[in-house]
């Protein structure tokens, strides 16, 4: 019932084909804001009370990320398809004891990285394939964590020291929705140092011989940012919201938010949109447990946690 679950709740109670039959919260004052926005929920103080009085078909999950490895098996030992907020785990070793459950039990679990369905992400997919970019590309990923002002936000010790898992994978997923081709190497130039976190430089080859430098500063506070060079297209994510477009030769472009990134939380609408296609059983873009655990091993080459 916390800010997140408040996002999707605004969404899904918009589109028609979805009826948000409850919600179990925790918190007194988060369920006391969301009861306040959603005057028409009905609250549940358990998952086994929600389950025991509605049908469910689609359970979206936006709990604390640390409690996500204490509580996945009450989760989802229920009948339905489940989309949990990232990370489902704070670092490798959580998210590969819940992938192996999930293909013990055979559970239908979705990740949701909604950046993957940015207006500006899905414009550039869609640009690179009309103009049939199939040349290999450069990607820079510019990341940064800030841990001394995170700590003194009052971030915990466990999850301070996972950031690249429950915050940096956002960026470093950038790479495999643009790069689909097998990794040959990761070069880690500047090394992360756990003791003292600084600089990081990281330089990946894939087969195709594209290739992605990643760039990552965990001493100050910088804007994310990724480009994106091939030969017909160049592309500018700053910020990740945004997409400044260059043709070679050609006059620049400029796209900003679409109706649905202004309206609700970046990225929820058409991710939303993905689950409705799953329903109806039609191709979606949907991003699957093991999908996801690809951008964490890159995420753990990088940072060797």
């Amino acid at each position: 019932s916390g800010n997140m679950a408040r996002a999707h709740i605004k969404v899904f109670k918009n589109i028609k084909e979805f009826e948000i039959v409850g919600v179990v919260g925790r918190g007194k004052k988060n369920i006391t804001k969301t009861k306040k926005e959603f005057s028409k929920l009905i609250f549940f103080k358990t998952l086994k009370e929600l389950f025991n009085n509605v049908k469910i078909d689609l359970l979206v999950i936006c709990i604390n990320e640390d409690l996500i490895i204490k509580n996945y098996k009450k989760i989802l030992k229920y009948n339905c398809i489940f989309l949990f907020e990232k990370p489902l785990g704070i670092n490798y070793f959580e998210t590969k004891k819940i992938l192996d459950y999930c293909n013990t039990k055979k559970k239908s679990i979705f990740v949701s990285l909604n950046r993957r369905f940015y207006s500006s992400t899905l414009l550039a997919l869609k640009l690179f394939k009309n103009i049939k970019v199939n040349n290999p590309k450069t990607i820079f990923i510019n990341d940064s964590q800030d841990i001394p002002r995170i700590k003194k936000l009052g971030l915990s010790k466990k999850l301070s020291e996972n950031l690249m898992y429950t915050n940096s994978i956002h960026l470093i997923d950038y790479i495999n929705i643009f790069i689909k081709e097998k990794i040959i190497s990761i070069e880690n130039i500047i090394k992360f140092k756990k003791k003292t976190p600084k600089d990081v430089l990281s330089y990946i080859r894939f087969s195709s011989k594209s290739r992605v430098i990643y760039k990552a500063n965990w001493s100050e506070n910088e804007r994310w940012l990724i480009s994106i060079f091939s030969k017909k297209l160049n592309l500018y994510f700053k910020p990740l919201e945004k997409l400044k477009i260059y043709f070679p030769k050609k006059i620049k472009l400029k796209k900003n938010y679409d109706f649905f990134d202004k309206k609700y939380k970046p990225g929820l609408y058409n991710q939303a949109m993905e689950i409705l296609k799953f329903f109806q059983n039609k191709e979606n873009d949907l991003i699957g447990i093991k999908d996801y655990f690809k951008s964490v091993k890159i995420v753990r080459k990088i940072y060797k946690m």
